[in-house]
């Protein structure tokens, strides 16, 4: 949800901002688990966060809190698949590991807003509890958007578009589904 608010302090005007709920485990709905299969929310804050290699000081552990302790195992395990695996192994497994068409939809959302910001480091990962659950992504800051010079992408949709058969077309068939109303 975004309402916008006109942002003035001690008399000065300071803009036009946007106001929007807190991206949090209540809201994304990520329930409860333990161990491996617990959920997990980590926010990308800094230009190292990226689909390449792990850089746990480009992110914010959220969800556990980390004041239960650090729980970096399934970033770090997330980073390494996208990075790092044999083409082979990525085709085999990335639709049990992310949710494709949460990419998917990111993925058109960064073209349509030209969010130069958006692919890597604004951004949150997260994943539900559960053995089967998979990891997706949530977008937020959108205040360096519409540069129209700019295509945003990053490693894991270049590594979609490259190693996932059929991805690409997948893609245009969700762009013209959103393109048939409003």
């Amino acid at each position: 949800h975004v309402r916008l608010v006109e942002l003035v302090v001690n008399g000065d005007y300071k803009g036009l901002y946007n106001l929007v709920d807190r991206v949090d485990a209540d809201l994304l709905e990520l329930g409860k688990g333990s161990g491996a299969e617990r959920p997990v929310l980590y926010k990308a804050t800094g230009s190292g966060a990226s689909f390449k290699t792990p850089d746990r000081d480009s992110y914010v552990q959220q969800v556990p809190d980390w004041r239960d302790g650090e729980f970096w195992g399934p970033y770090e395990k997330l980073i390494a698949f996208v990075g790092q695996s044999a083409p082979e192994v990525f085709r085999r497994d990335v639709e049990r590991i992310i949710d494709v068409d949460n990419v998917i939809d990111l993925e058109i959302l960064l073209a349509l807003t030209a969010n130069g910001e958006g692919q890597n480091y604004n951004l949150y990962l997260a994943r539900r509890a559960g053995a089967d659950a998979r990891f997706f992504i949530v977008p937020w800051d959108y205040d360096i958007s519409f540069n129209l010079a700019f295509i945003p992408s990053n490693h894991l949709i270049a590594r979609l578009h490259a190693d996932l058969p059929g991805y690409s077309r997948r893609v245009a068939e969700r762009w013209r589904n959103l393109r048939r109303d409003r």
